[in-house]
């Protein structure tokens, strides 16, 4: 120690063996021997032996040693700690080297979640068809069918809860897969057979050449190229069905209507009326009736649903009254001046105890509430609508049914159908053929004199 340096006291006996470590790896020489200094400013030495004065925290400085060579002192280069006196770590006393370097964590990317694979393919074999499985990697109880169950499981069933497994109950021959428990062997066994059975109906298919068609259409996958697609068209609470025309909302029907410039109507074209569109009623939520489905031109549907009614608005509910459905005038042709009025063919009255009376005149009959009955409620509209070949309407016939009807029962069905035919063709009620068909009118005659019967 050179003249007029500190006195310096030893490090303590516990920081002794740590100080030796920090100087003896980075040292390619020979060891030295690093002073930790506990305290916040550290005294340092120039080779002279004489005191330099405080340096920062972090500094390390060596004592000179005779016939040793030391290295550069290194500095480092992060920010300073503001806590405590503490022991340096090497990267700190050191500087920063590429081991001891500490920084934030390099951000992993984001795995992709896997695009999933194609659907299964439709099961057609009855022996392999079981509707009670329902548990995954379970056995579920008295399900005779399931194949995880073993014959330990099969040994505590008491029944089995689908004895007959079917497949397609329209062929003409198919096998039939039947499952029983045998309660007379010790522990009971379950018995499985396979049988052939014989449609009786004369309308049943001989054979299958599109195997597909025996499931459900399998949905397409949700990709980054059709997603947009899919979710316009299934994005929203509904979407249309096959019985839905033009679109669920108005403002999409009339978006088509304004699209469509012809002179007349086309297939599929929503009928267009002096302050709208005709509307037909169509089912949407548990049945409930939607009164935005418009009629398309050719389309002949048919469709029942399911009107909730109040008792203090039976009288005033506009989708009760035949006005709503026969106060209209339709277009003959998109976006013209010539007009078709809604004529009345028919009205039926229908009692309480379903008993319909045709009324000879058609006169309008508006919703009437007497205590708990609501009298001339609409129960069915049918509209008959009669086009030419060159796409114009010329006549709109409606048919209606009303109903007294009970107002505590709080809901009532409504059906309604649309048919068109063409100009100069007498429409006939068919019977069914062959045989007749529940609800279509029994055919009668009269027999001429010497018309012969076979």
């Amino acid at each position: 120690m050179g003249p007029g340096a500190a006195p310096r006291s030893p490090p303590p006996p516990l920081l002794r063996p740590l100080a030796l470590c920090l100087l003896v790896l980075p040292l390619p020489v020979a060891p030295t021997t690093a002073v930790p200094t506990p305290t916040p400013s550290v005294w340092a030495t120039n080779p002279d032996g004489a005191a330099t004065g405080p340096q920062p925290e972090g500094f390390s400085s060596t004592t000179p040693t005779p016939g040793v060579s030391y290295p550069a002192p290194e500095t480092s280069q992060g920010p300073s700690s503001e806590s405590s006196p503490s022991i340096s770590s090497p990267a700190e006393t050191l500087g920063p080297s590429p081991a001891g370097t500490r920084g934030p964590p390099t951000p992993q990317e984001p795995t992709s979640t896997p695009r999933p694979g194609p659907w299964p393919q439709p099961v057609t074999d009855v022996a392999k068809l079981c509707t009670c499985d329902l548990l995954v990697d379970q056995c579920d109880i008295n399900c005779c069918c399931d194949p995880i169950c073993t014959a330990a499981d099969f040994s505590l069933f008491t029944t089995c809860s689908v004895p007959v497994v079917t497949g397609d109950r329209q062929l003409c021959r198919q096998q039939e897969a039947l499952y029983s428990i045998d309660t007379s062997a010790h522990p009971p066994q379950r018995t499985h057979q396979l049988a052939d059975k014989v449609n009786p109906s004369v309308f049943c298919i001989q054979t299958v050449n599109y195997k597909a068609a025996l499931s459900f259409q399998p949905p397409e996958i949700p990709t980054s190229e059709n997603f947009d697609g899919l979710l316009q068209n299934y994005g929203g609470v509904t979407f249309s069905t096959e019985v839905d025309v033009a679109s669920s909302v108005e403002s999409t029907t009339r978006s088509a209507a304004d699209a469509n410039e012809t002179s007349r109507y086309e297939y599929r074209d929503p009928i267009q009326t002096a302050d709208g569109f005709l509307w037909i009623p169509a089912p949407l939520f548990f049945s409930q009736c939607a009164d935005t489905n418009p009629a398309g031109f050719l389309i002949n549907q048919a469709v029942k649903c399911v009107r909730k009614i109040e008792a203090n608005e039976c009288a005033t509910t506009p989708a009760l009254s035949m006005e709503f459905y026969t106060n209209s005038s339709i277009l003959a042709v998109p976006k013209s001046s010539q007009r078709v009025n809604i004529t009345i063919q028919s009205i039926t009255l229908q009692n309480l105890q379903g008993l319909r009376t045709r009324l000879e005149n058609s006169a309008v009959l508006l919703p009437t509430l007497q205590g708990q009955m609501c009298s001339n409620v609409v129960l069915e509209v049918k509209y008959l609508i009669t086009f030419t070949e060159v796409g114009e309407i010329t006549d709109v016939a409606a048919s209606l049914v009303l109903a007294t009807i009970d107002v505590t029962v709080g809901f009532i069905r409504q059906s309604f159908e649309t048919n068109f035919i063409p100009q100069n063709m007498k429409p006939v009620v068919l019977s069914g053929n062959p045989g007749y068909v529940v609800g279509l009118p029994i055919k009668a005659g009269f027999r001429s004199s010497g018309y012969p019967f076979a």
